[in-house]
């Protein structure tokens, strides 16, 4: 697991939810795997170096979409942060989703 967790705690957990959350949609909206190239102990090295998925990747198709990329962009960098403690809640997320 990526995130230090002690018995018990759930926030931990909620956080750990938070980023695969923002790397589900960083596959969702560039229609791609991150990291393909790599194996598995070379992913966990990348995530926990604090390396993440090239935001180059995301193209939205459509007009006025720029504004929608870079809410979402955003969402993604708060739900990746390397610092778990500033990664938001999944209730702020929703709320940020729904200006969408």
């Amino acid at each position: 697991m990526l995130v230090k967790q002690t018995e018990g705690d759930i926030e931990g957990l909620q956080k750990s939810d938070v980023y695969s959350f923002a790397i589900t949609l960083w596959e969702i909206l560039s229609r791609k795997a991150p990291w393909e190239s790599l194996n598995p102990e070379g992913i966990q090295q990348a995530v926990t170096s604090g390396n993440r998925p090239s935001l180059d990747e995301i193209n939205l198709n459509g007009q006025d979409q720029e504004n929608v990329k870079e809410l979402l962009i955003g969402i993604m960098k708060r739900c990746w942060s390397q610092n778990v403690h500033e990664r938001p809640h999944f209730v702020d997320i929703i709320k940020a989703l729904n200006i969408v």
